[in-house]
């Protein structure tokens, strides 16, 4: 191709993706793969801590803030990230990005998008499920 962009799904299972220097990391849940590779979550977390804090200071993580293990390393994340999600821990909406007034139609979701305290929108999306 002739792009100067690539979009890749990084594969944790055996660490390579340690190899990668990304610019942009978008980390939707860490889980209870590869731990045969990893030897526990701890391991694992700590692998995906390294390849966040690998992006350059002009890049960004993307990481979503409802997934328990991502919610526990962003105290250590020393790079720039942002966070989406739609929970609502201790009645505290904790994301930087979230969605209300959600509902599920025949043709797909609609929303309210919100960045921080910034309202985005209405949105429709025409694929069935959040």
């Amino acid at each position: 191709g002739r792009s100067d962009l690539l979009i890749a799904e990084a594969d944790e299972s055996d660490g390579s993706f340690l190899r990668l220097s990304p610019s942009i990391v978008v980390v939707t849940n860490i889980d209870r793969e590869h731990l045969d590779h990893y030897g526990s979550m701890e391991g694992l977390q700590e692998a995906f801590l390294e390849f966040i804090n690998k992006i350059p200071f002009y890049g960004v993580a993307i990481v979503c803030a409802d997934d328990p293990w991502i919610r526990k390393l962003l105290p250590r994340v020393v790079k720039r990230y942002h966070t989406y999600g739609m929970s609502d821990f201790s009645g505290v909406l904790t994301s930087d990005l979230f969605a209300t007034d959600i509902e599920t139609k025949a043709m797909g979701v609609e929303f309210r998008a919100h960045y921080r305290d910034q309202k985005l929108g209405p949105f429709r999306i025409r694929i069935p499920g959040v």
